[in-house]
């Protein structure tokens, strides 16, 4: 086979730093909103339990949709630079790519499984969220705390909230990239590819074991291999030099 080109062991995608400043963004836009509702609700001295409710499911109903516009937008981002990517890997690899302009098109099945595993990942990730401040709210102001204590209570309450907030923009990211590069290769007639993981300190065990191993494009193991996986595939020519 040819060399896919120029791959940074430790970045194999090119979307590290990408990754990073979504999944910064995407803890601070939820914790922002549950501060939101704490703030409300310890200023107003409110202490009936519906009225709680009511408070926090419209700060996070507001951070649904916040939320959900922003993975949109990252996905459709994700998707341009996919296909810009696995075109380059397929140039390298010796298969002529006509030269194109403009956004380049994927197939609509594709794009709404990306765009409905993201909603559907929100959505979850609120409805928790929701449950757990509401919770939190209403037994802190039954108890008598101040906002510093409020505020400490929902936030040990919400902490794997926040941390899944991180991890769904990290491997949603990866999701849409992986999925968009093999959808081209497919388009090129490509059988076979090889996993690469990203190689450092935070390589685990599954996908170092995967690492430098080719499949059949049809039988190759699920990428991403877990949450926060940085693995990618490229694509295989036979008997290439």
């Amino acid at each position: 086979m040819t060399s896919p080109g120029r791959i940074d062991p430790r970045d194999p995608s090119r979307l590290r730093a990408t990754e990073e400043r979504r999944a910064r963004i995407a803890e601070r836009d939820i914790k922002e909103a549950v501060d939101a509702a704490v703030k409300r609700v310890v200023e107003g001295n409110i202490t009936d339990p519906r009225t709680i409710q009511a408070i926090v499911q419209e700060e996070l109903g507001r951070y649904e949709t916040t939320a959900s516009d922003r993975y949109r937008s990252w996905t459709s981002d994700t998707v341009q630079r996919s296909v810009l990517r696995a075109e380059q890997l397929l140039r390298a690899s010796g298969v002529r790519i006509e030269a194109a302009f403009g956004p380049r098109p994927i197939s609509p099945q594709l794009r709404d499984a990306l765009t409905l595993n993201v909603q559907n990942q929100i959505e979850s990730l609120t409805a928790s969220t929701k449950a757990k401040v509401t919770s939190a709210l209403i037994e802190s102001m039954s108890a008598g705390d101040g906002a510093k204590a409020a505020a400490k209570r929902v936030s040990e309450a919400t902490g794997m909230e926040r941390s899944r907030a991180s991890l769904i923009a990290r491997t949603e990211t990866m999701r849409a990239y992986n999925q968009v590069n093999e959808d081209q290769f497919r388009k090129h007639d490509i059988t076979s590819v090889e996993w690469l993981a990203a190689i450092d300190e935070r390589t685990c065990d599954v996908c170092g074991a995967h690492h430098g191993q080719r499949y059949p494009i049809d039988k190759h193991p699920e990428v991403p291999a877990h949450p926060n996986c940085r693995c990618i595939l490229v694509p295989v020519i036979e008997g290439a030099v």
